[in-house]
């Protein structure tokens, strides 16, 4: 190491160096999260309505459009963090994430029960808000000098691999996990060993890299009539156990109803590496 600097704490050494990276968050807010259903092909007095996607509540004030980041640094890659707000930090709470383009998103949450005949708005809204941290590589950062004194430590090209003035990213926990592109059940019986960390939640500071916890199959149920939300978003997502002080992955139905025992056969599921990373911003 030429230049940088080497500190130890109770895992071991780590060097902070021209070859150093990490991540640090360049904005962060709270919003709620959402419910989020699909529609099957619906007809009926000589009319169709194609199978679209519907939210239960509107995106009206829900949604986050990394664009909007004044100072987001052009072509930039990008990890969404998040957690429940402290007015919801309680009991358990389920969270995933629906892009709804390549740079905006909602939260959404697992649903409650819901009456096939209502429609959005009209289901109960048990939404919570939820706190997020768009984080990029410290080197994508715009430089921070605010204030002007602190540590900072550079590559040989200028790049800034550290910054003090940053909001640094310290990880407290990662795993990894397979599913597989094939057809199974739900609950998803080859899925049952996901990633759990058991952390202190106390100071509900631990955020989740929410970036992939997102759709992960669609299945075909039977029909239900011409008012039935016939097919059903199986999510992965972050789940916080208040009670517990567990942070763990889990499956959840994005529009859980009520009415069958029989398991539900996933039709189409979509293959991924699933790295689950969490941490706190320092």
């Amino acid at each position: 190491m030429s230049f940088g600097f080497l500190a130890k704490n109770q895992f071991g050494y780590t060097q902070v160096d021209g070859v150093y990276q990490n991540i640090s968050g360049i904005y962060s807010g709270s919003i709620l999260c959402n419910e989020y259903r699909v529609l099957e092909a619906q007809t009926g007095a000589g009319t169709i309505q194609p199978a679209r996607s519907e939210l239960t509540h509107s995106t009206s004030g829900r949604s986050f459009s990394v664009s909007s980041i004044s100072n987001f640094p052009s072509g930039a890659d990008f990890l969404v963090f998040a957690k429940p707000s402290s007015s919801a930090a309680s009991g358990t709470r389920n969270i995933g994430i629906y892009w709804l383009s390549a740079t905006s998103f909602i939260f959404v949450k697992e649903s409650v029960d819901w009456d096939v005949n209502q429609v959005a708005p009209n289901v109960p809204d048990t939404s919570f808000s939820v706190d997020f941290i768009i984080a990029v590589k410290s080197k994508d950062m715009p430089t921070n000098s605010n204030p002007d004194y602190g540590l900072r430590v550079r590559a040989p090209n200028g790049d800034d691999v550290f910054n003090s003035n940053n909001q640094n990213f310290a990880v407290k926990g990662y795993g990894y996990n397979t599913l597989p592109s094939t057809l199974f059940y739900w609950p998803a019986n080859n899925l049952e060993d996901l990633t759990d960390f058991t952390v202190d939640l106390s100071d509900n500071d631990i955020y989740a890299d929410l970036t992939s916890k997102s759709i992960m199959g669609l299945n075909n149920a039977a029909g239900q009539g011409l008012g039935g939300y016939d097919k059903r978003m199986h999510y992965l997502m972050h789940q916080w156990n208040y009670s517990t002080d567990v942070l763990g992955t889990v499956q959840k139905e994005v529009n859980t109803r009520t009415g069958s025992s029989s398991p539900i056969n996933i039709a189409q599921v979509w293959g991924r590496n699933m790295f689950h990373l969490i941490g706190t911003f320092l």
